[in-house]
């Protein structure tokens, strides 16, 4: 019987939410031991995701890709970066971007937030249940938890000063249809 050989990837890039993520928001230790198996045989893994790079970090140290030059690319493409922290690629907004984009959706029924740093910025910690499903939801906890972030409240996000690379809003299904 001949037994073919399937040639082992230099690179795989994978989505997170809905693709290695399973329905719990898990890597499966049967992937991940397929995955560390892979980048020990010579393969580069990226984790692409919308989510900030927070978000992806623990499953980078799940896989062990720092060990093995792993890059993450986070918040629908504005920064890739090495698990060293050298960055590939950045294309955050300005902060007088931001502050427009921000001022302008003072206009709609929205959550923004932002990630900075350690922290989920957001204006009002309490201010943060969408109807999900004919359900409450706390989306702001949510966002915060699943990533690692911290909450912090700020005064006005539009005046903070920052320049992100995302800016996340939230909102119920039926106002953002």
């Amino acid at each position: 019987m001949n037994q073919t050989t399937i040639p082992i990837p230099r690179l795989m890039v994978m989505d997170m939410d809905g693709t290695l993520l399973n329905s719990r928001k898990e890597i499966t230790p049967e992937t991940a031991a397929a995955l560390r198996r892979l980048q020990d045989r010579g393969t580069r893994l990226v984790l692409a995701s919308g989510r900030p790079e927070r978000g992806l970090t623990r499953f980078a140290r799940q896989l062990d890709m720092k060990r093995h030059g792993g890059i993450l690319i986070s918040s629908n493409g504005a920064l890739a970066r090495t698990l060293d922290g050298r960055t590939l690629y950045s294309n955050a907004l300005t902060r007088e971007d931001t502050r427009k984009v921000l001022k302008h959706l003072k206009q709609f029924d929205v959550i923004p937030m932002i990630a900075d740093g350690e922290f989920m910025l957001v204006e009002n910690v309490y201010n943060c249940m969408i109807e999900l499903d004919g359900r409450p939801w706390n989306v702001v906890e949510y966002e915060a938890h699943s990533n690692g972030f911290l909450l912090r409240e700020v005064r006005d996000l539009s005046e903070a000063g920052l320049a992100p690379e995302k800016i996340l809003t939230a909102g119920t299904p039926a106002y953002l249809r």
